[in-house]
């Protein structure tokens, strides 16, 4: 059901609106608890070579990393790798999963360009989509 809700721009955008909310509210809950987050973060960039679209989504994943006083692991993973693990093969160039879930919400599409319809640049995310899952992979954890 996911994958469907993603193909809607208009639910696209509600459901990156619910992932930044909830993350703003697990962090006020957290704060009144006493718990912290634990706000260590996996980005993958996946892309293939040649890809036309990858400079400007690392120049956009750069802008939204900067602002998100994340800890942050950006990898750069070339889809086209034997050595690539299945599972990142199958999605399109460029696709920026943070914790695993794709930033646009959107379905693997094989080997082939991306085409982000909510981006100012087609090819590429939108910094807002990349803050807003930046923000929502922020998860609630116990102080150790």
């Amino acid at each position: 059901m996911r994958h469907e809700l993603a193909r809607t721009p208009r639910l696209r955008a509600a459901l990156i609106a619910s992932r930044s909310a909830c993350a703003e509210s697990l962090r006020c809950i957290g704060s009144a608890i006493g718990e912290q987050y634990d706000q260590s973060v996996l980005v993958q960039l996946l892309y293939f070579p040649g890809c036309p679209h990858v400079a400007v989504a690392r120049e956009r994943l750069a802008q939204a990393v900067d602002v998100s006083n994340l800890a942050i692991e950006i990898v750069e993973i070339d889809v086209t790798d034997p050595a690539t693990p299945e599972h990142l093969r199958i999605w399109g160039s460029p696709t920026i999963l943070v914790d695993g879930i794709d930033v646009a919400l959107g379905v693997p599409s094989g080997l082939s360009c991306r085409i982000y319809p909510d981006a100012e640049h087609l090819g590429a995310p939108s910094i807002a989509q990349i803050e807003a899952a930046l923000l929502g992979a922020t998860r609630i954890g116990s102080h150790t």
